[in-house]
């Protein structure tokens, strides 16, 4: 799901935790938990704006529309939700910090020439090829009709997606992206509101 319109809008009528939230489910490696958390969260921010569905262009679009109802919503819902929201974040993060030890440690197995260095890549393969098969026979017919097949597919998505996440996932490049969107979208949106530009200022 594409948030980055809706982050700098959050950010600018009062709900920078969510809009932080919502950061992590796109750019970290959130996994399930920043999803489902994300999930719910916009459903509150969506009741509480009166958004016709909680899909990130809907909201946009009401916020828009009726700013003053925003910027006084939005802060209660961001309250009434932020110990969930900042578990999740914490748990992201926590997350990202054992995935960039197990790559050092990967690293560092390579360099010193052991043998266990090529498990993960072992994985890895293992995991893509399985995907590929499985999509496969699903697409061709083969079981893909049935709640055993889509849960097989399922599990085999999650193992795909880990793979990508451990060989190709980059918390600075992902950084680097969210300021270069955050910082478009503000110039779009024109001035923020004095609490917003005073929270960019510290």
């Amino acid at each position: 799901m594409d948030f980055s319109s809706l982050i700098p809008i959050l950010e600018q009528y009062g709900a920078p935790l969510i809009a932080k939230l919502l950061e992590t489910a796109a750019y970290a490696t959130g996994g399930p938990l920043v999803g489902g958390v994300a999930t719910l969260v916009l459903d509150a921010v969506a009741k509480a704006v009166g958004a016709p569905s909680s899909s990130p262009a809907d909201i946009q679009a009401t916020i828009q529309s009726d700013p003053a109802k925003a910027q006084a919503a939005l802060p209660q819902v961001q309250s009434d939700h932020a110990d969930l929201i900042n578990a999740a974040i914490s748990q992201a993060e926590i997350d990202e910090r054992n995935l960039e030890s197990a790559r050092a440690m990967e690293t560092d197995l390579a360099k010193g020439g052991s043998v266990i260095a090529w498990g993960a890549p072992a994985v890895s393969v293992i995991a893509v090829l399985g995907f590929v098969v499985v999509s496969c026979l699903v697409f061709l017919g083969h079981g893909g009709d049935t709640v055993g097949g889509q849960q097989i597919l399922g599990a085999m998505t999650v193992g795909w997606t880990t793979v990508l996440t451990y060989w190709l996932g980059s918390s600075k490049g992902s950084s680097d992206k969210t300021g270069a969107l955050m910082s478009i979208a503000h110039a779009a949106l024109g001035k923020a509101t004095p609490a917003s530009a005073a929270k960019r200022a510290r």
